[in-house]
Order: structure tokens, then C-alpha cells, then sequence
């Protein structure tokens, strides 16, 4: 998890060499291709204490792209286990984390995004996985 906040930390930060910044850039779209790098990205959004934005807001992105692959397209080996997983952690995230100043205190691109990712979620999951969407 920690190599991840470090890939996104290097690829966005302008006084990175651009080897490295190409090193991280490539690491960062393995994970995204990774069957398990939504897994990793799911532990890395919802942990405690919280990892920076731009690390999170990468992967809520993976998170999504999961999402599109194995419930919107449809056809990916285990797709109701990854939605049924995310839903939970996701919704433990949200009533655990949301309530009250903490909520008040997140960046509102990383709201926009989880509101995104719940979204694609429910289009995914409902009506067969998340009947009560």
C-alpha cells in the first residue's frame, strides 16, 4: 500500500526526474491493471489514519475501473464477490468515517469521487446483488 501512495506522490510531484516519474507512472498503471490492485486500493481509501488525497483519489479511480470491468461490462471471473466486497467496505467507510467534523473535512473531489464510485457501484450490483439500491 505504502508503494502505491509513493508511485502517485512521484508522479505528481513536478520536481520529480522524469525516469522516475515514468517509474512511477507504469508502476501505477500496473496496479490498475493488477486482478488484485482494486484490493489493495480498496485497504488503501478506507485505512486509518488516512493516506494523502491524491493517493486515495487514485484509488477510488482503480476502484472504479474494477467496478466498470466486472459489474457494467460484465464477464469477469468473480465479479459479484469484488462488487459484494467493495459495497461492504465502502458502506462501512461511509458509516464509520462520514459521520460528523470528519466528514466535513474531506476534500470535496474526494466526496465527488466516492459519490462516483457508489454510484457505479449501484449500476453494477442492482437489482440481482444490491436489490435495496
Amino acid at each position: 500500500m505504502e508503494q502505491i501512495v509513493e508511485a502517485v506522490r512521484c508522479a505528481l510531484d513536478p520536481n520529480t526526474s522524469q525516469s522516475v516519474k515514468k517509474e512511477a507512472t507504469q508502476y501505477c498503471e500496473s496496479v490498475k491493471a493488477s486482478p488484485d490492485g482494486w484490493r489493495a486500493c480498496l485497504e488503501l481509501f478506507t485505512t486509518t489514519p488516512e493516506k494523502t488525497s491524491e493517493s486515495r483519489l487514485f484509488a477510488l479511480q482503480v476502484i472504479d475501473a474494477m467496478i466498470i470491468g466486472a459489474g457494467i461490462r460484465g464477464g469477469e471471473s468473480g465479479a459479484a464477490a469484488k462488487l459484494s466486497a467493495t459495497r461492504s467496505a465502502l458502506l462501512e467507510f461511509i458509516s464509520t468515517r462520514y459521520m460528523g467534523p470528519s466528514y466535513q473535512n474531506e476534500p470535496a473531489f474526494i466526496k465527488n469521487t466516492l459519490a462516483h464510485t457508489i454510484t457505479l457501484l449501484g449500476l453494477a450490483s442492482y437489482p440481482a446483488q444490491w436489490p435495496a439500491f
